[in-house]
């Protein structure tokens, strides 16, 4: 069986594709998005929170709420000399 190609079927799949990414919400109104890009941005610069990012990792699957993991990351970024900006007004933010 011979493909052929038919230019009325590629444009309709393309209009498809196009009409299905512009329903989707804009990256700004996924906070977590723009959160976890951040967090990728200083942690890649950044050694010390780099390995407080993966020891929260490898505790993850022990911690038993959401609360028990905040606490696990809080004491983690506690333990950096050095905190980014945005980490350190998160944790001020956790404080209040």
């Amino acid at each position: 069986m011979e493909a052929t190609f038919d230019p009325r079927l590629d444009d309709g799949v393309r209009r498809v594709g196009r009409d299905l990414h512009g329903a989707l919400p804009p990256r700004a109104r996924h906070p977590l998005h723009a959160l976890d890009a951040k967090a990728m941005e200083l942690a890649s610069g950044d050694a010390e929170l780099r390995a407080a990012l993966f020891r929260m990792v490898d505790v993850t699957p022990a911690c038993r709420s959401p609360d028990d993991l905040a606490r696990h990351l809080a004491d983690y970024l506690e333990e950096m000399d050095d905190r980014p900006p945005p980490v350190a007004a998160a944790m001020r933010a956790a404080h209040t």
